[in-house]
């Protein structure tokens, strides 16, 4: 068994219990030890258990990862050695005898191969990956969280509906409802992202939630957010300069919105919303930018397409239903569609860099 311990003021504050495998840790609630401090990256580094051995990688972080205070990209764990993220330190720890013999060796530190630092002739491209995209939702568990989904979300619709009923009370219920779901949808969307930005082959698992200001309020006003900056612009141009105007601007918001939810998903904040960082990260990838764009309209078309053909099937509950299920999809090939932009072009990006 391997585990980190966090130190605080008073003593132990917290324990991670390392899996074996890839342990994923960042600010991110799509990781998979969520660290809650500012100084670490949403997705900050990986640890590996594998084979009797452990090894740390940094993905790119912000504030960097240091081992016993010489900061790496890749590196061996041994016990009791004092990994730093950001400003939060932590020592390894081991238990067993295999586990303290690997101690007594006392390797030296290593370079670990970094995500994404196959040949370039053997790197998957954002073209070749796209594809993909259409399955990714079926692969491994995928069907289950989206079944899943579809229920839980068909709940919340179905509250909605009779809370629309009541007055006042109705009016409070509505507004929690719609803060629980955005929140929530929202955190499943920059799962994908975030997951497919590093590689994963497969969906990562529904989001938990162990605070509702971080797992539900805070996605929803990110997501809120968003979409009042990609395209509040162009309704206040269309009311006050002229409709032919405002639509050019909504136009421009429509085509800033794939990459707005990228940049704050990897941010993991709403200072993502840079214009300098949106735009300039578009210049540098237009023609993939592009593609994904319209990747993304077609994938939106479609789901429309079916959406209305479902409407026109009149059996109870059936045509809402797979209507919920289809959407439920489409979204997530979407974001899918997102994270491999990240995925296939960080090194142009270089935003973690």
């Amino acid at each position: 068994m391997a585990r980190l311990i966090i130190k605080g003021g008073g003593g132990v504050s917290h324990q991670i219990e390392l899996k074996a495998g890839t342990n994923r840790l960042g600010r991110s609630e799509a990781n998979d030890h969520p660290i809650h401090d500012e100084s670490i990256s949403g997705v900050h580094c990986e640890i590996t258990l594998a084979d009797g051995s452990a090894s740390v990688i940094d993905l790119g972080s912000t504030n960097g990862t240091f081992l016993n205070s010489e900061r790496i990209e890749g590196a061996a764990l041994n016990a009791g050695d004092v990994l730093r993220l950001g400003n939060v330190e932590m020592v390894y720890q081991e238990e067993g005898p295999a586990r303290i013999a690997h101690r007594a060796s006392a390797a030296p530190l290593r370079p670990v191969p970094r995500i994404g630092a196959a040949p370039a002739s053997d790197r998957l491209t954002f073209f070749g990956a796209l594809p993909g995209a259409l399955t990714y939702p079926f692969k491994q568990n995928g069907p289950i969280l989206l079944v899943c989904g579809t229920i839980f979300f068909m709940i919340l619709n179905g509250a909605a509906f009779f809370a629309s009923f009541a007055p006042l009370f109705g009016l409070a219920a509505l507004l929690i409802l719609a803060i629980g779901g955005g929140g929530y949808l929202f955190s499943y969307m920059q799962g994908i992202i975030v997951t497919s930005a590093n590689g994963d082959e497969a969906m990562p698992a529904w989001p938990e939630i162990s605070s509702l200001w971080d797992d539900l309020v805070l996605p929803f006003f990110r997501y809120m957010t968003i979409w009042l900056i990609c395209f509040m612009p162009g309704v206040l141009a269309m009311v006050n300069v002229s409709p032919v105007v405002g639509y050019l601007v909504l136009l421009l918001g429509v085509f800033c919105l794939p990459m707005a939810m990228l940049a704050v998903a990897m941010a993991d904040s709403i200072t993502g919303l840079n214009p300098l960082v949106i735009f300039s990260a578009i210049a540098k990838l237009p023609g993939a930018y592009l593609v994904a764009c319209l990747a993304l309209l077609v994938v939106v078309a479609i789901a429309a397409f079916f959406e209305r053909v479902m409407g026109m099937i009149h059996l109870p509950l059936l045509p809402t239903i797979v209507a919920s299920f289809l959407s439920l999809y489409w979204l997530t090939v979407e974001m899918r569609i997102i994270g491999l932009l990240y995925y296939t072009n960080k090194e142009k990006l270089g935003w973690f860099a």
